[in-house]
């Protein structure tokens, strides 16, 4: 594979073993060119054996200190933070933690020591460890860890290798350190990076419109600012290719803070000052704004990536605003999670037995927000069913846990957020996020009610009679312009009985009101509120209690939450709802696994 870098970028192009020797050479510019052209070192593993251009391991003692520009050009890497260093200082607390194999799956090619922008005359260099089956694939470019001041790109290839594995073009990738990575450098070599790869996502075997990032520590920081920090022209920088965009369209922070600004963390710097300080150039009180820009929660809005934030449980470093950043990343109806992995040290992401767990999570996450193009199933509504940013706290919507059921080619996009109701949904900009996504030939399930009934609440409460039978007609009218399909689901029931062992009717004309729009409009309706009503009394008051919330929300809002499901209750919400797709003949109903004990729907359901 060879590319022409930027004007001036070469590479340590090949190893040779001569006489049990090894020696490294640069490549030479070919037919007198001027301009160089890049070539790294690749190497295959899979069927028909292992091949090697320059085999990278034979040189990687003098690459761990030079790259070469022409000619050969000193480009010492910082030392300190590495594989070994965080195993040892693991061990003193987890003694059976090992560092995970550093090999090449199979069916994986890897092509090492690509540079991608000179800044300053600087070379700097990522890898690529890419499928061999026939893409485009999706891209992730992995960011080390090391406090904005050590570390490298070659700590986090087990990492890549083992991403690549799971079809995605895997890129570790180098950035200025140091002095000379103080912010906001080191974002604009990282944006260089993201431009790179699809300045060359042909040759790469990149799908352009599909490219992530995730890392760990300060990289966690730094991939959380690449996601959030969308259009903001400051922060672009211009180390090459500035013809292509350094969007990313999703995100895992791996142990990395998202709000510097924190009063924790600020009092922490001004007592003791640390890599921080360091990395933003000076105290807060000095460079607040340059603190406020160099926060990923600072620049969250309807154009940040969908992010995942995987936490170790370690008690140090400080690392703040990242729950405050993913219910901020919510509200707005984009894909945010936080979730912990217990009993791990803060490099966790690096060394076993915490490894495989990081991968896999890190894998599902990109493979959910970074989906093969193909049909989508979209979800638009309440709290009900909408995603859940803390795994940590019980609570989980219906359409989080239909998520699982849907099969490729389908995918399901779950713009549902906490809180709206069918008239705050649209103003607050959620409802054009879903037409922006909307293809022809996609479904569309819209739930709301629960919030639409709050009269004391004006930006949220439309009248069962008039505005909220509108809203939903407006919503069917806008899917069918874009050659989609709507479908009408009634709001879910509460767990709330009567003294008799009856349950009451919380929804009122809502669910009417409904049913009235599919009829007359002729749209699929889902009976989410009569299949509710039925599971919940045939549990009974008390067997009911196991799916939802309940007592788990005390701590929170001071009494007990009969609303929102937890993670079983969702789940058979969810088998419902699949089965109610089957019933009614829907385009994904074929993709959607056979859900277990789906039950029967009740004799009031109809179809439209």
């Amino acid at each position: 594979m060879r590319f022409s870098a930027h004007n001036r970028s070469i590479v340590a192009d090949s190893a040779e073993r001569q006489n049990g020797r090894t020696r490294c050479r640069t490549a030479e510019p070919q037919n007198g060119a001027r301009t160089p052209h890049l070539s790294g070192t690749e190497t295959t593993s899979g069927v028909g054996g292992r091949r090697s251009v320059g085999a990278v391991s034979a040189c990687r003692s003098l690459l761990a200190t030079a790259l070469f520009l022409g000619t050969v050009a000193p480009f010492t890497l910082a030392a300190g933070f590495t594989r070994e260093s965080a195993l040892a200082q693991a061990q003193n607390t987890f003694p059976a933690a090992a560092l995970p194999a550093d090999v090449l799956p199979a069916g994986v090619i890897a092509t090492e020591n690509l540079v991608y922008a000179t800044p300053a005359g600087t070379p700097l260099a990522l890898d690529l460890y890419r499928p061999s089956a026939d893409g485009p694939h999706p891209a992730v470019l992995v960011i080390h860890g090391g406090g904005w001041d050590t570390g490298s790109r070659e700590m986090e290839r087990p990492f890549a290798k083992r991403l690549a594995a799971q079809g995605f073009v895997a890129v570790p990738v180098s950035y200025r350190l140091g002095e000379a990575g103080r912010f906001p450098a080191a974002l604009h070599d990282l944006k260089a990076a993201v431009r790179w790869l699809r300045a060359h996502a042909v040759e790469s075997g990149i799908d352009p419109a599909r490219i992530g990032a995730v890392g760990g520590s300060a990289g966690g920081q730094l991939a959380a600012l690449l996601g959030a920090s969308k259009g903001s022209a400051a922060l672009e920088g211009d180390p090459g290719n500035l013809s292509a965009s350094s969007l990313v369209q999703a995100v895992v922070d791996i142990d990395g803070l998202a709000d510097f600004t924190d009063p924790a963390l600020v009092a922490q710097q001004v007592a003791k000052p640390s890599a921080p300080t360091r990395f933003l150039g000076g105290a807060f009180a000095e460079r607040g704004d340059t603190w406020r820009a160099a926060s990923p929660i600072t620049h969250v809005g309807p154009a940040a990536a969908p992010t995942l934030f995987l936490n170790s449980t370690a008690p140090s470093p400080l690392l703040p605003g990242r729950e405050e950043m993913a219910k901020k990343l919510r509200s707005l109806g984009i894909g945010a999670e936080v979730a912990a992995v217990p009993d791990s040290p803060h490099p966790f992401w690096l060394l076993q037995p915490w490894f495989d767990q990081a991968v896999a999570e890190t894998a599902a996450w990109l493979h959910r927000e970074l989906p093969a193009p193909g049909p989508t199933l979209h979800l638009a509504g309440d709290s009900t069913l909408a995603d859940k940013a803390v795994r940590a706290f019980p609570e989980r919507g219906w359409g989080q846990m239909l998520r699982p059921l849907l099969r490729a080619p389908w995918h399901l996009d779950n713009q549902a957020v906490n809180g709206r109701s069918t008239k705050s949904f649209r103003d607050r900009g959620h409802w054009q996020r879903v037409l922006d996504r909307l293809r022809a030939g996609d479904v569309v399930i819209i739930e709301f009610g629960h919030n639409d009934e709050k009269q004391e609440d004006p930006e949220r409460y439309a009248d069962p009679a008039t505005d909220f039978p509108a809203n939903l007609r407006r919503f069917v009218r806008e899917v069918r312009e874009r050659g989609g399909l709507p479908v009408l689901a009634t709001p879910v029931v509460r767990r709330a009985w009567n003294d008799d062992g009856t349950l009451r009717d919380t929804h009122g004309a809502y669910v009417a009101a409904v049913r009235a729009v599919a009829t007359k409009e002729n749209v699929p309706l889902m009976e989410m509120e009569a299949l509710t009503r039925q599971l919940l009394t045939d549990l009974g008051p008390e067997a009911s209690k196991q799916l939802f919330v309940g007592d788990a929300a005390i701590p929170v809002s001071g009494k007990p939450d009969n609303t929102h499901f937890n993670e079983e209750g969702a789940r058979r919400v969810a088998t419902l709802a699949a089965a109610e797709l089957r019933r009614l003949g829907l385009p994904c109903a074929t993709a959607l696994a056979e859900p277990p004990n789906a039950g029967a729907a009740p004799s009031s359901v109809s179809t439209h």
